[in-house]
């Protein structure tokens, strides 16, 4: 049985990723992508960590991004001790920005995540350093 992320180890990481692509910003299919953040407080962390993870996953595995799910690469999960990049969805080509906006947007429907969090879009060509969407 798989354990939910809020019982991994700090420092751990789960990945779930297109059969061919690697969960590396460097893999062909990621290069000229970036990936949307979700940021968790400390103090919801175990909770939202573990439902926000499975909700991904189904909607990934479900097809649930509408017409923009061929730009979807896949999934993570980063158990850090801070609230920082815990869960990411990755998209293959950030120059989409329509593409990124609304997979953002489905995501944060299909997570139930409230107005009041945003999730942030980050671009893995400039060294994971800007953002260019809050959704």
């Amino acid at each position: 049985m798989v354990q939910p992320p809020s019982s991994l180890n700090w420092g751990a990481d789960y990945y779930m990723f297109k059969e061919g692509i690697k969960p590396m910003w460097e893999d062909d299919n990621n290069i000229k992508g970036g990936r949307w953040l979700i940021v968790i407080d400390r103090q919801r962390r175990a909770q939202s960590l573990d439902e926000y993870w499975l909700e991904l996953l189904l909607a990934i595995t479900g097809e649930q991004f509408e017409d923009y799910g061929d730009q979807i690469c896949g999934a993570a999960v980063n158990v850090r001790q801070r609230g920082d990049k815990v869960i990411s969805l990755w998209t293959r080509d950030s120059y989409r920005d329509e593409a990124n906006l609304r997979i953002g947007q489905i995501m944060k429907v299909k997570l139930n995540i409230p107005d009041s969090e945003p999730i942030l879009y980050e671009v893995h060509r400039v060294c994971a350093a800007l953002l260019i969407f809050y959704c």
